[in-house]
């Protein structure tokens, strides 16, 4: 039978892991095992479904298992350039033709690559967002698509403007760049060009705003600090992913000069627990409050900082209401007196209490 290259998934020298396909568009998965005398690839191959190969290709199953559990048959392959053909193998393969167990495609890392690059080339930031839905087919309804889009792009915008003090947030608008059928569904591109360090205040809102989809703590902070502006369009995305039982990732560049690319992960009984607890939230009267510690924390971009009390205990989370106050801080080694608003809010559903810092003064104690 004879095959037409579709997809090589890894290469040295010649193609190593790849797919192909037959007359009628059915895929077989080929791994090169040997060479022939004439320098021809020999290969083990299994006829696998879309739904199989996207779980192989994103690294979240074994490749040796393809070959052990096949779907259908299994085959043997000669690729020679533009020439492959596959005969079926009637009995299993011995131990030289499989990969070792525990073989995971690193996918992840040649996306993060590829983003890095398209966000070099277009000197913007790229962010990829990707949908669990239903049956881990990465299909999803462009209804909610649509829905998912337009929250999305609400709290980045909002996000946006309160990092960036202003009150327009054009920069913070996004285009669909590219659809990808693998384990993010859309690739998006964003208004504002990256800085001479291939950093952006998108990127920096982005970070800003992953505790919202952190614990129950961080999101409750968050949603009564910076972002309370932003709670509307929150409960409404968690509303659409918890009723389409959809889990939700965002994956975006951070900075192109070090290649760092971040990913903020969503499971679905997260997205249940958090819109549970949005949907919950009665804020109560807010204080003043002083208390002594040291710094675990204190990003000047975003305004975020972390304090661990003095004779230890939980660390406080809270949010600057103006970045110049974090300026100078030295982290772990100095003590420091703070004056913060705390913002507390009840959980009417459970009666349990959270509570957001806002840090208005700072005085190191020698």
């Amino acid at each position: 039978m004879r095959l037409r290259l579709a997809e090589i998934l890894d290469y040295y020298d010649v193609p190593q892991i790849f797919v192909a396909l037959d007359a009628v568009g059915t895929q077989y998965l080929c791994l090169v095992h040997d060479y022939d005398e004439d320098g021809r690839s020999l290969c083990i191959a299994a006829n696998i479904s879309k739904e199989r190969l996207n779980d192989v290709v994103t690294g979240h199953e074994d490749l040796r298992q393809v070959y052990l559990e096949p779907e259908q048959w299994l085959y043997d392959v000669v690729e020679n350039g533009n020439e492959i053909e596959a005969t079926r193998r009637d009995e299993a393969p011995v131990e030289d033709m499989l990969p070792e167990e525990g073989y995971y495609l690193d996918f992840a890392k040649r996306e993060s690559h590829d983003m890095v690059r398209t966000a070099q080339e277009q000197r913007k930031t790229v962010i990829r967002l990707g949908f669990n839905y239903d049956t881990n087919n990465h299909v999803i309804p462009i209804s909610v698509m649509t829905e998912v889009g337009h929250c999305f792009q609400a709290i980045l915008s909002n996000g946006y403007r309160k990092l960036a003090s202003t009150k327009n947030a054009k920069s913070a608008e996004l285009g669909v760049s590219a659809l990808i059928a693998a384990s993010f569904d859309v690739e998006l591109v964003a208004n504002e060009t990256t800085d001479l360090f291939g950093s952006s205040k998108v990127a920096d809102t982005l970070d800003m705003l992953s505790p919202l989809f952190g614990d129950e703590d961080e999101a409750v902070a968050s949603c009564l600090t910076t972002f309370k502006t932003t709670q509307p369009s929150y409960r409404n995305l968690l509303k659409i992913l918890s009723e389409k039982d959809i889990s939700f990732k965002c994956k975006w560049v951070q900075s192109t000069i070090n290649g760092e690319v971040r990913e903020l992960p969503v499971t679905k009984e997260r997205v249940k627990n958090l819109y549970t607890l949005a949907s919950n939230l009665t804020a109560l009267e807010e204080k003043q409050i002083t208390f002594q510690g040291i710094f675990t924390m204190a990003n000047l971009r975003s305004g975020r900082w972390g304090m661990e009390p003095v004779g230890g205990g939980k660390v406080r989370y809270g949010w600057c209401q103006g970045e110049h106050l974090l300026k100078g801080v030295v982290l772990h080694d100095v003590e420091y007196r703070v004056t913060c608003m705390e913002r507390p809010t009840q959980n009417a559903n459970t009666g349990k209490i959270y509570y957001a810092y806002i840090l208005t003064g700072i005085e190191k104690i020698n």
